[in-house]
Order: C-alpha cells, then structure tokens, then sequence
C-alpha cells in the first residue's frame, strides 16, 4: 500500500517537473517552437514518459494553463 501511494507521490510530481518547465519554455521561445523532444531532453526523461503522462503538447499546455 506505501508503495503505491508513493508511486503516485512522485508520479504527481514528475507532472509538477514537466509542467514548470514547459510552461518556462513555452513563456520563453513561444508555444510553436518548444518541441516535446525538447522538454523531454531538458528533463533528462524519455519522450515515452512524457507521453505516459501528457497526451500532447495541447494536453501540456492546458495543464499548464490549469496549474497558474
């Protein structure tokens, strides 16, 4: 049971990680320039993992949009 509520724990915070980051990248080169190859490369993550958690970079941005 800890080990699942952990799982979840860093799995929310992995989301936090991405989100920053992306919505930093996205404020600073613009939405259309920012690739998820790029965000994923800044967070030294797979794309597999960012797309386990995000969809696309639409899905992303509204998260991110969400989050603010």
């Amino acid at each position: 049971m800890e080990t699942l509520r952990r799982k979840r724990n860093d799995k929310k915070k992995l989301k936090e990680q991405i989100v920053e980051t992306a919505m930093e990248a996205f404020t600073k080169l613009g939405i259309r320039c920012v690739r998820m190859d790029d965000i994923a490369l800044s967070l030294s993550i797979s794309k597999r993992t960012l797309y386990e958690l995000f969809r696309d970079k639409e899905n992303l941005l509204l998260e991110g949009l969400r989050m603010q």
